[in-house]
């Protein structure tokens, strides 16, 4: 008699053990022996299977991350590699931007994209790319001074276009 209580409260536990909460703002990814099952975005008190049977992933839609191009965490610590970028009439400027960036689809974002190089550093590199080409097609005075906000439009554009192509999950909100 004692064992089977001591089997039937461990079963309870183990039961228990697949409520989990999903914040507001935020999306659970349920896998199944490793292998995607389903989202829910629906805030509050959730089951799933328990462990090792099921298990959730939590992603929060709602944080808004940014990507430092030319710099890192100040001004004043430049990446020259990054940030020196020659222009259409062979100039070269001195340009630090950031990316600023949500997930917008987190199946995408945790299963349908390599995890190398980081979600980050492929932001980054995406960002860098599209910003050069954008500049290499204009001189330098449009860059400077006449076309300011439309340099940052379409280097954002071609970025989220870029990033659409890789099925990355993710949508740039500035750039």
């Amino acid at each position: 008699a004692g064992l089977a209580v001591i089997t039937a409260v461990g079963a309870l536990l183990w039961l228990g053990s697949g409520f989990f909460i999903v914040p507001e703002g935020q999306t659970a990814a349920v896998l199944r022996f490793g292998e995607f099952r389903y989202m829910t975005d629906r805030a509050g008190f959730q089951w799933r299977l328990p462990y090792p049977v099921e298990r959730h992933e939590i992603v929060d839609r709602s944080r808004l991350r940014q990507v430092e191009v030319g710099y890192r965490s100040n001004v004043r610590n430049k990446v020259p590699k990054e940030a020196l970028i020659l222009t259409g009439d062979q100039s070269i400027v001195d340009l630090q931007f950031a990316v600023q960036y949500r997930i917008d689809n987190p199946q995408a974002f945790l299963f349908e994209n390599n995890p190398s190089p980081s979600t980050e550093e492929l932001i980054r590199q995406v960002a860098e790319s599209a910003m050069r080409e954008v500049i290499g097609r204009r001189m330098t005075d449009e860059i400077l001074y006449e076309e300011k906000a439309q340099v940052a439009e379409e280097a954002q554009k071609l970025t989220q276009q870029i990033l659409d192509k890789y099925k990355l999950g993710v949508g740039i909100v500035a750039a």
